[in-house]
């Protein structure tokens, strides 16, 4: 019987068909093993993405999530095909501070920290994604939850101020309690007559000096913290140290010598405030005496430099003109290189607690940057230190203020005293009679504005505190001003005019001012110079 024709396995069609197909499944097979492996790694790929704890979105350019690893199934809210800020904090457009519009506007990468409603901080770094043209087509940004590492940061920080203010406190008690304890002593021996038989002047003196140390300590801290005035002027600084040499040797002690090297040539003045300028001498002084335990050479210096602006000079760096530098070198231990680096950071001291407020040379850095100038510093452990402190120099043109001296012949003029303090009254009061000064007090503002209103404005000057109960000194003189118009003041306060509440320095831009403690000499001059500077024609009386 004829059969249908066949291929038998061994005829060629036979092995061509088989080889065929071995061929495919081959090529299955290696698919299949593709597919597999690809599968393996893409769960890999998913499992390390999850795995890991920043946040990785990717936003097309319509700010659209179109890929994230923060997924519910992550803990996190649904966020693919939706924007992240809509999402999380119900907002309109992307949250202040996030980076990815930056980097969509430039093409580069950019970070920034973003706050959330519920109080959780991200800092987010974001980069360009771009196509194989170079294209950009969306952001990838990276976002790292540093909420609980900026709440250590704050505790730590908040932990060093508390160890900053209690050494501090620790050390501006030693020197207040040292000059309270002459103070009061004093006091005490003169009230009781324990020192009868002598007219007090030696006691009076050291009552004098230890005040004047108290007053130091708060002038400190007023310049620690920029809030202490300077009253600026042509100084020169050759004549001042000529002046302060010999007292810094009677201040520093037996066992250190101070050498005064005067410059072989003229140097310009300065424009500074004299007494900013002597604290910045007298810290730089102990801070070499203390470096010097068992004695040594202080050694000061004066030049004229010229400083141009591709000079580097650190803390801080001038700008480009003329200095009068002020060197002070020591035979010291030097300054280890570990401190060096630190040694105008506030609080910052090698000394016992009680020994110090380490106010000294953050104090020295402010006055001097607040002068424009420059401080540096040349130390190495067991050489010695030299200190050049830069003070900008004055303008050719600039006069010295003529000190004024001799005695003065007895003042004329009506003066209103308002002091809410009894004893700060009376002694102001006392300076300005025995000056010749007619003198009317008042404890409190309302009184005060009672009292220029009764008088028709018939006061030369009136010198009033700014905080005064009821009424406060600017509230008062901005009262009077409407029935006084030409009513000159002198306002006095324990804080400096920078410290005074805005709205004080905005009434008053212009008014004189007195800075606390002062001394009786400077209010008399103060209200002579005040009444002198009147017109002839006020109407005051006498």
């Amino acid at each position: 019987m004829p059969t249908s024709p066949a291929f038998a396995l061994g005829t060629v069609p036979g092995l061509v068909i088989a080889s065929l197909v071995a061929a495919l499944a081959l090529v299955l097979t290696g698919y299949l093993r593709q597919r597999a492996r690809a599968r393996r790694m893409q769960e890999r790929h998913a499992l390390v993405l999850a795995s890991i704890s920043d946040h990785i979105t990717f936003v097309d350019r319509d700010l659209t999530v179109v890929w994230t690893n923060w997924t519910p199934e992550s803990g996190g809210p649904p966020l693919v095909g939706g924007h992240c800020y809509r999402v999380l904090v119900d907002g309109e457009e992307p949250c202040p501070g996030c980076p990815v519009p930056t980097v969509l506007a430039t093409g580069e990468p950019a970070e920034g920290v973003v706050t959330l409603e519920d109080g959780l901080v991200y800092r987010v770094s974001a980069a360009p994604v771009c196509d194989d043209r170079g294209h950009l087509v969306g952001v990838v940004q990276t976002s790292r939850d540093i909420t609980e590492k900026r709440r250590l940061a704050e505790r730590l920080q908040q932990a060093e101020k508390m160890e900053a203010v209690g050494q501090l406190a620790a050390g501006v008690a030693h020197d207040f309690n040292n000059s309270l304890q002459v103070i009061l002593g004093y006091t005490e021996l003169l009230a009781s007559g324990t020192v009868a038989g002598t007219d007090g002047a030696a006691q009076l003196g050291a009552i004098r000096r230890a005040a004047e140390q108290a007053r130091d300590v708060v002038g400190q801290l007023l310049t620690f913290s920029r809030r202490q005035e300077s009253r600026r002027q042509s100084l020169d600084l050759a004549a001042l140290i000529d002046d302060q040499a010999a007292a810094l040797a009677r201040v520093l002690g037996d066992a250190v010598s101070v050498r005064w090297q005067r410059p072989a040539r003229p140097v310009p003045p300065v424009t500074a405030d004299p007494a900013q300028v002597q604290e910045v001498l007298l810290n730089l002084c102990l801070n070499a005496r203390d470096a010097m335990p068992g004695g040594g050479v202080i050694t000061l210096e004066l030049a004229c430099e010229e400083t141009r602006p591709e000079e580097a000079v650190p803390a801080p760096a001038p700008a480009a003109g003329r200095y009068v530098v002020v060197s002070v070198s020591d035979t010291g231990e030097g300054i280890p290189a570990g401190l060096r680096d630190r040694i105008f950071e506030p609080f910052l001291t090698t000394k016992p607690v009680d020994r110090g407020t380490g106010l000294g040379l953050s104090a020295v850095y402010g006055i001097v940057t607040a002068h424009e100038g420059f401080i540096t510093v040349d130390s190495e452990a067991g050489s010695g230190s030299t200190f050049r402190v830069g003070w900008p120099a004055a303008a050719a043109d600039a006069a010295a203020t003529a000190a004024v001296g001799g005695r003065r012949s007895r003042a004329a003029g009506r003066v209103l005293l308002v002091e809410d303090d009894a004893d700060v009254r009376e002694l102001a009061a006392a300076a300005l009679v025995h000056d010749g000064f007619t003198v009317d007090t008042a404890a409190n503002g309302r009184d005060a504005l009672a009292r220029l209103v009764e008088s028709g404005c018939r006061y030369d000057a009136v010198v009033m505190d700014v905080a005064l109960p009821g009424l406060n000194g600017w509230t008062v003189y901005r009262q009077a001003r409407e029935v006084c118009p030409e009513l000159r003041v002198i306002f006095c306060s324990g804080h400096g005019p920078s410290q005074l509440e805005s709205e004080f320095r905005m009434s008053i831009p212009d008014q004189e001012f007195l800075q606390k403690p002062y001394a009786p000499q400077e209010l008399t001059g103060r209200v002579r110079a005040l009444i002198g500077s009147a017109p002839a024609d006020d109407g005051a009386a006498g």
